[in-house]
C-alpha cells in the first residue's frame, strides 16, 4: 500500500519495460539512418567514364579518383570528384537524434523529431545543391544517379520524425488529467 493505492511491484515493472521498448523503438529509425551513411549515395558518370559510386561518408570530403581507361593509355589520369560538406550536418542531425531518443519524457520524444526534420530538409537542400552544382559544373555532360543509401536516409528520417511525434501526442493523451474537486 502506498498512500492508500495498492501498487503492484509487476505493473511498476511492465511499465518501465514499456517505456524502455518504446525508446527503442524511438531510437531503431535514426541508428538505421546512421548505418545508411555506410551505403552508395550517390554514383556520377558522363560519356565517358562512370565515376565510383560515393557514400554518405565520402560525399563530405570530396577526392581525386582514378579515371585512366582500363589499359589503353599509359599514365594515370586523376580527377576531383564533387564534395558537399552540408551532409555533415546530416549525419549530425541523425547523430544527435539517436541520442536524444535515450531521454526520457518531453525532450526524449520532442528533440529527435525535430531534428529528423531538420536533416530531412537539409538532405533536400544537398539534392538540389549537387543537381544545381553539377549540372552547372559539367554542362550537362555529367549525370547523377541517387542510391540506395540516398534513399533510405531521407525514409528513415521521416519514419523517425513519425515515430517520435506519435508516441509524444500518445504520451500526451495517456497522461491523467487533474480535476479540482472544488
Amino acid at each position: 500500500m502506498l498512500g492508500g493505492i495498492r501498487v503492484d511491484r509487476l505493473d511498476i515493472m511492465s511499465m518501465a519495460t514499456t517505456e524502455t521498448m518504446k525508446r527503442w523503438i524511438r531510437v531503431a529509425p535514426f541508428v538505421f539512418t546512421l548505418i545508411c551513411f555506410y551505403l552508395p549515395f550517390i554514383s556520377l558518370s558522363d560519356r565517358a567514364y562512370d565515376y565510383p559510386t560515393l557514400t554518405g561518408l565520402q560525399l563530405p570530403f570530396g577526392g581525386d579518383v582514378d579515371v585512366s581507361d582500363n589499359g589503353f593509355k599509359h599514365y594515370s589520369a586523376w580527377r576531383q570528384f564533387y564534395s558537399e560538406p552540408a551532409i555533415l550536418w546530416v549525419f549530425s542531425c541523425a547523430a544527435t537524434a539517436t541520442a536524444f531518443c535515450f531521454f526520457a519524457g518531453k525532450p526524449g520524444r520532442l528533440f529527435p523529431a525535430i531534428l529528423g526534420v531538420l536533416g530531412f530538409i537539409l538532405m533536400l537542400v544537398v539534392k538540389r545543391d549537387i543537381d544545381n552544382n553539377l549540372i552547372m559544373e559539367s554542362h550537362d555532360d555529367l549525370t547523377v544517379d541517387y542510391r540506395i543509401g540516398f534513399i533510405l536516409v531521407c525514409i528513415l528520417l521521416l519514419v523517425g520524425v513519425v515515430v517520435c511525434v506519435y508516441q509524444y501526442i500518445s504520451s500526451r493523451i495517456s497522461q491523467p488529467v487533474a480535476y479540482d474537486a472544488a
